[in-house]
């Protein structure tokens, strides 16, 4: 279910309601001690339960490759059912942490894999806490390309692009696709190379930031982005394609920077970029730390900046 807010220039805004959301929640206090919370479908009466000293499972994602992630699984011992002056349900683990019983119990049984009651593939069952790397791709509809030559790259222009391009960068259709950088406002041109119409890969290419480079003759490589059903190879392929566009017209370099999200300049080594500089850097610009510092968020990371001569 959905509500739709439409706005004068023409825009939407789609309010999602959660299934469950209709769901009715009861307590059941037993003798035994063992209290019970249940979520009702009031059309189904479909019916969920779940009861004190009970443990579960809870999953969450720390770390990201592609086709992967990395899943951090806690198992937490339900302590008390408690109802508060509102009449809200919630579930008090004996880790001191509160959660809506609701929200527990409908994930419980669904696709989402927040909560769960079986032990996790590939947990030995000993300790509290697990962290392990998951293949993702069978969560994706999106087709596998066989290799890079079953790919289509264009260009993308006009209406709805930039939203589209943005939407692949921040996940795309399943929130399989990992970039740290997330979207673009604004772009010098953008690419996709596609398989049965569905974007398998983003290339954006953006005028250089710092005011001493003649923007004419070189432009930058400010997203790459690639579904982990992408077919060996993509990334550089997919540069190689883009950099005939740059050198057609007009540019002189083509240059991107690596060091952010796992990316370590791998690609652009393979599409025949060369290394022009290697600094430790904090986050603001091309800061030289010689290794010695932190940065502000307790981080340090190389930035390499690559180039391309498109002569």
């Amino acid at each position: 279910m959905s509500n739709t807010l439409a706005f004068v220039d023409g825009t939407e805004l789609v309010l999602e309601t959660p299934p469950w959301a209709s769901w009715n929640l009861d307590v059941h206090r037993n003798d035994s001690g063992r209290d019970a919370a249940h979520a009702v479908d009031p059309e189904t009466h479909r019916n969920i339960a779940i009861h004190e000293r009970d443990c579960l499972y809870q999953r969450r994602e720390v770390a990201s490759r592609p086709g992967d992630r990395l899943a951090e699984y806690r198992r937490l011992k339900l302590r008390e059912i408690d109802v508060d002056g509102n009449g809200n349900v919630w579930l008090e683990f004996d880790a001191g942490e509160r959660y809506s019983a609701k929200g527990v119990l409908t994930t419980l049984e669904s696709s989402d894999r927040t909560w769960q009651r079986q032990t996790p593939r590939g947990i030995d069952g000993s300790g509290s806490t697990w962290r392990q790397w998951e293949d993702v791709r069978d969560r994706s509809a999106v087709p596998t390309p066989p290799s890079c030559a079953a790919l289509t790259v264009s260009q993308v222009s006009g209406a709805g692009s930039r939203a589209r391009m943005n939407e692949f960068l921040e996940g795309g259709p399943d929130g399989l696709v990992d970039h740290t950088l997330g979207g673009v406002h604004v772009w010098k041109a953008a690419f996709e190379a596609t398989y049965h119409s569905e974007t398998i890969a983003v290339l954006i290419l953006s005028t250089p930031a710092s005011p001493h480079v003649d923007p004419s003759s070189e432009i930058v490589i400010s997203r790459l982005a690639c579904h982990p059903v992408r077919p060996q190879n993509t990334s550089s392929w997919f540069i190689a394609r883009v950099r005939d566009w740059a050198r057609d017209h007009g540019y002189d370099r083509l240059v991107a920077f690596a060091g952010v999200g796992g990316n370590d300049g791998t690609c652009y080594e393979a599409a025949g970029f060369e290394l022009e500089e290697l600094v430790w850097a904090d986050g603001s610009g091309w800061t030289n730390r010689d290794g010695r510092g932190e940065v502000a968020n307790g981080d340090q990371w190389r930035r390499s900046k690559w180039v391309c001569a498109l002569d």
